[in-house]
């Protein structure tokens, strides 16, 4: 039978459910295995193994995660995520995403991040990719409506694509920062930096709730992009130390 746990002090406050639920007394830690799940107002949860922290709050989930955090009737969409492995900490309002083979992702709408650490600080409305050594690259897409200007581009190809080695959004700016080596790709062009700005539209839902999850909402408004700057769009190619893009026109 299926057992339900009802209702702690953590990220997930509602219940969890699993096949098998084994306690640790003495670190006072609740071990879920055999399709558990969490779920509340706020979020749900899949994984192959859960852990309960029940003195800090803090969960951890190992293994084929997939997280749905609900961002409210006000929001364009769900906030989905996957990783091989996440940790949340109560204390602090933050969640850890970890990749191992894949990188791990978070997506809403046409908006997503993919790298192999991603760090989310739901107080101060933060996310962060860091450099990992060599160990991958940040991996962004996002809605980019001068993609299509003055054509009939729709779906996959109105979007920008930024590769980096890092990257720094904060929801209350709506900006994503980019840095190390990054490259920016559209259906008709590419533009390569040491680093590269891009600001969200604001129609972009933020608010003020620190529960909902920090994350590039809404399309590219503008990108500014500094040092070794190369662009390329068809047999056109131009160089600077300094460019800004408008998407509302497609120009540089």
């Amino acid at each position: 039978p299926r057992s339900t746990l009802f209702p702690y002090t953590t990220l997930f406050r509602s219940q969890a459910t699993a096949e098998t639920a084994t306690l640790d007394g003495p670190r006072q830690i609740i071990h879920l295995e055999g399709s558990p799940r969490l779920d509340d107002e706020e979020a749900e949860m899949t994984a192959q193994m859960i852990d309960f922290y029940r003195l800090s709050g803090a969960v951890t989930a190992d293994r084929d995660v997939k997280v749905t955090f609900r961002q409210g009737a006000s929001a364009q969409a769900p906030v989905h995520a996957v990783a091989e492995k996440v940790f949340f900490d109560h204390d602090r309002d933050e969640a850890i995403l970890y990749g191992a083979a894949q990188d791990a992702r978070l997506w809403q709408a046409a908006n997503s991040v993919a790298a192999s650490t991603i760090v989310l600080d739901r107080h101060d409305q933060t996310l962060i990719a860091p450099e990992k050594n060599g160990e991958g690259r940040v991996h962004g897409v996002f809605a980019d409506p001068g993609s299509s200007s003055g054509s009939k581009t729709k779906g996959s190809e109105a979007v920008i694509r930024v590769d980096a080695n890092t990257l720094a959004y904060s929801a209350a700016e709506r900006k994503a920062t980019f840095e190390g080596n990054v490259v920016a790709q559209q259906a008709n062009g590419r533009l390569r930096a040491d680093r590269a700005e891009l600001f969200m539209t604001k129609n972009a839902v933020v608010g003020s709730n620190p529960q909902r999850v920090p994350n590039p909402r809404g399309t590219l408004d503008h990108m500014v992009a500094e040092g070794k700057v190369q662009v390329e769009e068809g047999t056109r190619k131009g160089e600077g130390v300094r460019l800004v893009y408008t998407a509302s026109d497609g120009k540089f």
